[in-house]
């Protein structure tokens, strides 16, 4: 009888090894794909209002807080109120799924009067189940 528990309980827990990994890394990719809804500029279908960038830029991520305009974390002259995914990207995908929070928010001092008016997060979050969904469905094996 051990011999046929064995290679079961080693399926199955292999199965459970690979599962928790899918499902961390569709949570991964869900979440950067509600970033990349939030951050969508009005011209292209979105509904973050761009004039300068400032905004786009100032999005910061963490796991510890949620980022805010008294933080000192701005994006500086270096730059140049473009938005580059990168840090964000990199907390997104350190975050352990059962375990961590990610937090998101814009350092812009005017950030939450534009959330209030145009709702580029409020609106991307709104999707985050066929966010999830779809992401699920492109990593089907």
């Amino acid at each position: 009888m051990s011999a046929v528990v064995g290679p079961f309980s080693g399926a199955v827990k292999g199965f459970v090894t690979r599962t928790k990994a899918d499902v961390e890394k569709v949570w991964h990719e869900a979440t950067e794909e509600l970033v990349e809804q939030a951050q969508l500029p009005i011209s292209q279908g979105g509904n973050m209002h761009v004039e300068t960038g400032y905004l786009r830029a100032s999005l910061r991520a963490s796991l510890s807080s949620l980022p805010s305009p008294t933080d000192g974390n701005r994006p500086t002259e270096h730059s140049k109120y473009y938005y580059r995914p990168g840090l964000v990207t990199r907390v997104i995908r350190s975050a352990r799924y059962g375990k961590d929070t990610i937090y998101l928010g814009w350092t812009a001092s005017y950030a939450g009067i534009r959330e209030h008016r145009d709702g580029f997060m409020r609106l991307a979050a709104q999707n985050w189940r066929s966010i999830v969904k779809q992401v699920a469905d492109r990593n089907r094996r």
